[in-house]
């Protein structure tokens, strides 16, 4: 009897992995929205697809999981995440693609004719505001007076966007990458930013939204 309640106990044991394991994948199960005509957005969380894949150190979890994501977006196993020499990614099949990550979380954007692609995605916190003179210009110091960290976020994610995209090292936040002042609106929504540096004058339109207690920022 003793021998039969402990096997019994083990197929149950066994029973609660195989359905903890189910459970993991739904959560690490890729994430796919088309937001614009022009590109795909694909979310990945970091904790279970480590889990699964029996991983530890945080950049072998973050450069696995990336190339997880694009060949399970591509649904091809040869697919290959390449880089510039400024270390911006893109593929072997041709199509363009931005990287972020923050915490639990790893984002994509695809894009297969626009080339200026950005992403960014930050956990809010208050930690943004305490180096707010090192990203912002005085007057966007300015248009955040009494912001909560949620705009705040946006605004250093909005910028981290923008570098991305543009490609060019070097650019300095305060002065060089400018977001135009807009309303905050907690269900999301669509800001402009600005690219002036010595002959250079560049708009980009970023779309932003809420994602669990994370902000992500994208080129549209």
């Amino acid at each position: 009897m003793q021998q039969q309640y402990k096997k019994m106990r083990a197929i149950n044991i066994f029973a609660f992995l195989i359905d903890l394991k189910s459970i993991m994948q739904k959560t690490a199960e890729l994430l796919i929205s088309n937001p614009s005509e022009e590109v795909y957005l694909a979310t990945l969380n970091l904790v279970a697809f480590a889990e699964i894949n029996s991983l530890s150190e945080k950049r072998v979890i973050e450069k696995q999981a990336a190339l997880h994501a694009v060949r399970c977006f591509f649904k091809h196993a040869d697919i290959e995440i390449l880089y510039h020499s400024t270390g911006k990614p893109y593929l072997n099949n041709g199509w363009h693609l931005s990287i972020s990550h923050s915490y639990d979380w790893i984002v994509l954007l695809f894009s297969n004719n626009k080339k200026e692609v950005g992403i960014d995605i930050e956990k809010i916190s208050n930690r943004v505001q305490g180096i707010k003179d090192k990203f912002l210009s005085d007057a966007e110091i300015l248009d955040l007076a009494q912001a909560p960290a949620e705009k705040y976020t946006t605004y250093w994610c909005a910028k981290e966007t923008v570098y991305k995209a543009f490609g060019v090292e070097g650019l300095v936040f305060g002065d060089e990458i400018l977001i135009e002042n807009f309303v905050y609106q907690p269900q999301g929504g669509t800001i402009q930013v600005q690219i002036k540096r010595p002959n250079v004058e560049k708009k980009y339109t970023l779309a932003y939204s809420i994602f669990n207690e994370y902000i992500i920022t994208y080129t549209l």
